[in-house]
């Protein structure tokens, strides 16, 4: 796996949010207040940012785009990323792209890799898959019908935008426990990225249990870094 993050002006980004942010409150025009953006100090920029998204006005965020380009992904863990409705995607296609040879990359569940039984079992699938895709390209069949036999497990490579709103919430489900290993390990290498480019977001790109101060999952399911729902009620009352 690659994540790789397209470059980011950070001035220009925080600029643009906080002019977002003051033309929700204030009497003026967005473009003179852009225009003047520069008198304000960064940390005051930061301040009424912080203020906005604590409060739930999270559209300001919806104004500043990330494009990450990925890379040895499963299909798998791409039909998850795609669920995600509030983005833009463009994938490797598997109608077009024809493995040579037969031969394709593929991603190993960490349990399997780890269970020695289960791997060769699985290392032997993949084998026969390629032989089996490899004989249908030999048949004449395009690679479009050849894919038909291809895993969840081949590699594939994906771009990804997503504006800051969405990306939130993408880290908010994705770094929880809760998510499968592999698109957990993506989505924390998406928020690495994204948090050393635009370091006034780092504290948003988190689980949801971060966000909520509770874990919304049912106790069965939560890793307990945060007090369960019920737990959490209690408390407060």
């Amino acid at each position: 796996m690659k994540v790789v993050l397209s470059q980011i002006d950070t001035k220009e980004a925080l600029n643009k949010l906080y002019t977002a942010c003051r033309t929700c409150y204030n009497a003026g025009k967005p473009e003179d207040m852009y225009a003047n953006v520069n008198e304000t100090p960064d940390e005051n920029k930061i301040k009424l940012l912080s203020a906005v998204i604590r409060s739930g006005h999270h559209s300001v965020l919806e104004h500043q785009t990330l494009t990450f380009f990925i890379s040895g992904v499963s299909r798998a863990l791409t039909h998850q990323l795609v669920r995600h409705r509030i983005a833009s995607y463009s994938q490797q296609s598997q109608r077009y792209c024809e493995f040579k040879d037969g031969k394709f990359d593929y991603v190993v569940p960490n349990k399997i890799q780890n269970n020695p039984e289960a791997f060769k079992i699985f290392d032997e699938l993949m084998q026969k898959d390629a032989e089996v895709y490899e004989k249908l390209i030999q048949l004449g069949l395009p690679a479009e019908d050849a894919r038909s036999v291809l895993p969840q497990a081949c590699c594939s490579n994906i771009v990804v935008s997503m504006n800051i709103r969405s990306f939130m919430h993408f880290c908010n489900e994705r770094l929880c426990t809760c998510a499968q290993l592999e698109i957990r390990q993506l989505a924390q290498e998406m928020a690495k990225s994204a948090g050393e480019a635009l370091p006034f977001l780092r504290p948003y790109f988190v689980p949801k249990c971060e966000m909520l101060g509770y874990c919304n999952e049912p106790d069965k399911r939560s890793c307990h870094r945060r007090p369960t729902f019920d737990t959490f009620i209690r408390k407060e009352n």
